[in-house]
């Protein structure tokens, strides 16, 4: 692999996510991206200024134009989601009129060690009939959603739809081809053959 902490061409968003919170340092850039994707510069400095003291050594000073005197190094995997969990980082994120990814959410979860599998039974369910009745529930739920959504405005896209914050709590940690298989059926503008003339 070329260039291991980039999500990689065949990668859905939460393998990747799921695959680099295993690494225990990563670059500060890559922490960035993930944990505050869609940030404004100014906001993304906020966060840089808010980290310094605690890893100092991941975000040297910068000057004038943004741009380290000194090369950043890795960054702790664990110690920096512990940081954002201890400061609650995702509050002050918020507060500053950002949204928090649930991809996010779940890199800072996986990073120290949380997972939603439940850890393994000693009696095995019948022919892993649970999991499917509980894959099953996630299923009706987000196409449930996506009813109401489109309801609210039919010009939303499937990729809007499946990036919500809504499908990803009734259905979490499914890859956004499951969720587009899930759901594409109700799109409004997903119907088969040309468009009507008017």
């Amino acid at each position: 692999m070329k260039y291991p902490e980039g999500q990689q061409k065949d990668e859905s968003r939460e393998v990747y996510i799921r695959r680099i919170s295993k690494f225990p340092t990563l670059s500060p850039n890559t922490i960035l991206r993930v944990v505050f994707r869609k940030a404004n510069q100014d906001n993304l400095q906020r966060i840089k200024d808010w980290a310094r003291p605690v890893f100092p050594k991941a975000f040297p000073p910068e000057g004038s134009n943004g741009i380290p005197y000194l090369n950043p190094e890795n960054i702790p995997t664990k110690e920096f989601a512990n940081w954002v969990v201890e400061e609650n980082i995702f509050e002050a994120w918020v507060s500053l009129g950002q949204k928090v990814s649930p991809f996010a959410e779940l890199f800072i979860d996986l990073s120290l060690g949380k997972t939603n599998t439940p850890t393994k039974h000693l009696v095995k369910p019948k022919a892993n009939q649970g999991r499917w009745a509980e894959r099953n529930k996630h299923k009706e739920a987000a196409r449930e959603v996506a009813k109401r959504l489109w309801n609210e405005d039919k010009t939303f896209t499937i990729a809007y739809i499946i990036e919500d914050d809504d499908i990803n709590e009734v259905a979490p940690n499914y890859s956004e081809g499951i969720l587009r298989d899930w759901i594409k059926d109700l799109a409004p503008s997903n119907k088969p053959g040309r468009p009507k003339g008017k």
